[in-house]
């Protein structure tokens, strides 16, 4: 069962809960975020890198609820250090920054919409009376003064094909025609940049923009990335192998499985969990063959290790490669032959017919 982090939460009745988990001393357990840890004796300090229960409530109102033992959950915990609690979402750094590129985006689109709906502006001279903006809707809004009161304003909704009307006698081009900055466009390159780099996540991934992304710039460019990514390979993989270990011993706790072992450090011998994690696509396959070369000559890994990374079924490699090896002496011998006395074959090649007639 997974636990959503928004899930762990304090509990509204903590004395209750510690009355009911059987803890006296109230006042050495802390449920801060919905976690219990209690004061250490020998650390003579509050222990928070000893989690003992998880409180968890399902529903809003509080009804479904459980609290769960340290022992039956793996806790997920990044970008924090060991001692806190909780850990922090990979996207909390760049909050503000997400937040701030969504409603910039927002303001932008619905802007340039505005713009690109007036084709030209109208203007009249001094002193003659003007007519509304054709194409656009007007209504008079009454918004609050800060003196106090109210002040009627006007709202105009631009349609497309709107064409305003100002004082002046000439017309405008409009709105698109007359711009020539960037800096908006700038700031969300900026903003999106910025996430990548924390993330270590290229430029074009980011922006969408592939015109300017080599395929060279793209493989060096791209290292960080996938290092990056398998780090995070490696935490994941840890957890889950934890996880599927502490399956099996309640599994084994609660008779399903006892029947396999006498004991659980007996049946967890005779138990192999590994899992294998999917190959980051941007890689450089020629320096990822390279360091394969490296880590299988050097012991670091197996060649079934390398296969399985790149995809390969090991066992049916290995079937080929035998009925290869099976079949190669024979072809080495021929060509070795060959190589001793090439005008013998010459001629066996010439009698059986292969090469031809000669005119």
């Amino acid at each position: 069962m997974v636990v959503e982090p928004d899930e762990v939460t304090e509990p509204a009745d903590a004395y209750g809960l510690n009355d009911y988990l059987g803890i006296i001393d109230h006042e050495s357990c802390y449920w801060e975020y919905g976690i219990l840890t209690c004061y250490n004796e020998e650390l003579k300090s509050h222990d928070t890198e000893t989690p003992l229960y998880y409180h968890i409530v399902r529903t809003d109102d509080g009804t479904d609820w459980d609290c769960v033992e340290a022992d039956r959950m793996v806790h997920f915990k990044r970008n924090t250090s060991r001692k806190a609690k909780r850990g922090v979402s990979d996207y909390f750094a760049m909050l503000e920054d997400i937040e701030g590129e969504g409603k910039l985006n927002a303001s932008l689109r619905k802007g340039m919409e505005i713009l690109a709906n007036i084709p030209f502006i109208k203007e009249f001279p001094t002193g003659s009376s003007m007519s509304s903006p054709s194409g656009a809707d007007i209504q008079s809004i009454s918004l609050p003064s800060i003196g106090g009161g109210s002040r009627t304003v006007q709202q105009v909704k631009y349609h497309p094909g709107t064409v305003p009307s100002i004082r002046g006698g000439k017309y405008q081009a409009g709105p698109l025609a007359q711009m020539r900055n960037d800096a908006v466009m700038d700031c969300l390159k900026y903003l999106l940049k910025r996430m990548g780099t924390f993330w270590t996540i290229p430029n074009f991934m980011m922006s969408g923009d592939t015109d300017t992304a080599l395929y060279s710039a793209v493989l060096a460019i791209g290292s960080p990335f996938v290092n990056q990514r398998e780090k995070d390979q490696t935490f994941y993989g840890a957890g889950f192998v934890e996880i599927i270990e502490k399956a099996l011993r309640i599994a084994y706790e609660t008779g399903q499985i006892s029947h396999l072992a006498p004991s659980f450090a007996r049946l967890m011998s005779l138990v192999e969990i590994d899992y294998e994690a999917p190959q980051v696509t941007m890689t450089d396959e020629t320096a990822q063959a390279q360091r394969d070369q490296i880590d299988i000559q050097s012991g670091i890994k197996t060649i079934q290790t390398a296969r399985e990374q790149r995809g390969i079924d090991h066992d049916k490699e290995e079937e080929r490669m035998a009925i290869q090896r099976k079949n190669q002496p024979v072809q080495i011998e021929s060509a070795v032959e060959s190589m001793r006395d090439p005008y013998k074959t010459a001629s066996q090649l010439l009698e059986s017919g292969e090469w031809g007639e000669w005119e």
